[in-house]
């Protein structure tokens, strides 16, 4: 009776099981390896992408290519220069002037030129720009200068007061003119009172010595705005501002004029046509092309003289520029030759 009871099974044991050596799910090895491909073409699409839709001017050569125009020099954006970059103040520098500059930090993020190392790499610069206006003409060097730009927050005011610091200490003597009667800015750089300046000269009020003043620097000196007209294009756009401009290159080696950007208000292009030469401040971190290229066709179209550009507040850091800054710290510190005794 007990063997009728016992079901019958057709389950066989063919071969004995053996543990599998690793695990059938997840394939890490296919995982990684598709992770790889997929992420690798997605940043490579993405860098592309960004690309295209960046549609401002990030290196000389996109300068030239897009706008014919010749750049006058790079200058670094001061906020992101920190103790980290060896482009700011290499180390072995600092060994050659005999005194330390405590975390490579002097006159970081400020705007004034002497606020700054003179060896360090944003004097550097504006020794290049410096260089770039002097030579920009064949016959002779503009003693007439006018710093503009498209838009406002470019940098144009503190370009314009550091290229006369830096005529002034060249030798020259320099003067810097406020001649932005809307939003004036060149006296809180230089740290300066606004009192009597353009306005007044421009109206007749007063004569150019009563209101020229000396700076700190030797061969620097100062015009501000003035009081803020109610019609400041019919002032820049006057006779009596053609009669300024030349009477003060006749007393001044070189005058410089800080002005409005272009296409908010026309101050700028009554002024570039009366001047040797004018200088396009450029933003390379948020200025459009479009931009840049309008402004252009303004001031040519006015038979304004543009002797280049300037790419302003360039991110050091950027692909391309670290290579470019490090052959002026590189210079600096290699060790000096070994002298066979």
């Amino acid at each position: 009776n007990m063997a009728a009871e016992v079901r019958l099974s057709n389950v066989y044991v063919m071969e004995k099981a053996e543990a599998p050596l690793g695990p059938s799910y997840p394939r890490r090895q296919r995982t990684l390896l598709l992770g790889l491909v997929f992420g690798l073409a997605g940043g490579v699409g993405l860098a592309f992408l960004l690309d295209r839709l960046d549609n401002t001017i990030k290196t000389p050569a996109e300068s030239e290519l897009y706008l014919h125009l010749p750049n006058l020099a790079v200058i670094p954006d001061f906020l992101k220069l920190n103790n980290h970059q060896a482009g700011y103040l290499p180390h072995h520098m600092r060994k050659l002037i005999g005194k330390e500059v405590s975390h490579d930090r002097q006159g970081q993020g400020k705007e004034l030129i002497l606020d700054h190392h003179p060896l360090s790499i944003i004097a550097e610069s504006y020794r290049s720009l410096r260089t770039s206006l002097l030579l920009s003409r064949a016959a002779e060097r503009p003693r007439s200068l006018l710093f503009t730009s498209a838009t406002r927050h470019e940098g144009k005011t503190a370009t314009a007061v550091n290229t006369a610091i830096m005529f002034a200490q060249s030798g020259l003597r320099t003067v810097l003119i406020d001649a932005d009667l809307r939003r004036p800015r060149c006296h809180r750089i230089l740290s300066m009172e606004k009192d009597l300046g353009l306005t007044e000269l421009l109206t007749g009020h007063v004569q150019a010595e009563a209101v020229i003043r000396a700076t700190s620097t030797e061969n620097f000196f100062f015009l501000s705005s003035g009081s803020l007209p109610p019609n400041p294009a019919e002032l820049l756009g006057s006779n009596k501002m053609r009669e300024v401009i030349e009477e003060l290159s006749a007393k001044f080696d070189c005058v410089i004029f800080d002005s409005p950007p272009v296409l908010p208000v026309t101050d700028a292009v009554l002024i570039a046509r009366n001047v040797d030469g004018v200088v396009l401040i450029v933003d390379s971190q948020h200025t459009a092309k479009q931009l840049i290229r309008e402004v252009r066709s303004k001031l040519i179209n006015f038979h304004a003289k543009i002797l280049g550009v300037v790419l302003n507040r360039v991110d050091t850091q950027r692909a391309g520029y670290a290579q470019y800054y490090s052959h002026y710290t590189n210079y600096y510190n290699e060790e000096a030759p070994r002298h066979m005794a």
